[in-house]
């Protein structure tokens, strides 16, 4: 065989050699970040910048690495309290729940000729209430240690890495919120960031304001690009550590 011909063969493999053809798959690196033409629902079309994870095509909030890597610190120091807080917290509305469905059970069986319900119906609503409230509470307070791990390994990683820790942080805090949606929740440290909360009394009523609460909503990915018809990437720019603007 002619040296041209193994030549040839060399270069119809993708990434064989150096120079190859065209037909060769671009290798990119894990983080980017990108320009992104986005529509919405109503089919209007505008222009944001975001991180992306290339091997997943998952969206993240375009921070810098150095912020990224600031609330991961603020995460290291905060979580492993938080997370007791919130395992207290759901402990204690094991009890409080279980008082006040018990409460309403007996009141509505006194006054069921009133209501026209029967025993059999008052029954089963008071056992489904109290199984939801046990099963919702219970899971909380058994899950946080572990999800306090988690999010502490994520967020000494993010120190390191910030991208990948904001990763690994964000996906412990879906588990532990059961994957609800982050219309329903806040975010403390942005709050904490932006600095809305200006003494404890702020703290605690973000730490309980609603049922499903993220400690770090803006670790949470904003999409995914395998939603294509949403959207569509016009650019994309290299991610270096020391050159990331603050």
């Amino acid at each position: 065989m002619s040296l041209n011909a193994v030549k040839s063969s060399l270069g119809s493999i993708p990434g064989a050699m150096p120079g190859a053809p065209a037909a060769s798959c671009p290798i990119r690196p894990v983080w980017e970040r990108v320009v992104l033409n986005v529509t919405d629902g109503r089919r209007r079309t505008f222009r944001v910048t975001d991180v992306i994870h290339n091997p997943t095509g998952t969206l993240y909030i375009d921070d810098s690495l150095y912020t990224v890597a600031s609330k991961c610190l603020i995460l290291a120091l905060t979580s492993p309290v938080f997370y007791s807080l919130k395992a207290l917290w759901h402990g204690f509305r094991i009890v409080l729940d279980t008082t006040v469905i018990a409460s309403r059970f007996f009141y509505q069986l006194a006054n069921r000729k009133s209501t026209g319900q029967t025993c059999k119906q008052i029954s089963e609503r008071t056992f489904q209430d109290l199984t939801q409230s046990l099963q919702h509470n219970l899971w909380r307070v058994v899950s946080a240690p572990f999800v306090a791990i988690g999010i502490e390994a994520g967020a000494l990683l993010g120190l390191i890495s910030p991208y990948q820790g904001r990763r690994v942080v964000g996906f412990m805090e879906q588990i532990y919120n059961e994957d609800k949606s982050l219309k329903e929740s806040h975010c403390v440290v942005d709050s904490c960031w932006s600095g809305d909360i200006r003494n404890s009394v702020d703290l605690s009523s973000a730490f309980f304001k609603k049922e499903v609460c993220y400690l770090a909503q803006c670790f949470q990915p904003k999409g995914s690009m395998q939603n294509t018809a949403k959207f569509q990437i016009i650019e994309r720019k290299p991610i270096r550590f020391l050159e990331d603007p603050v």
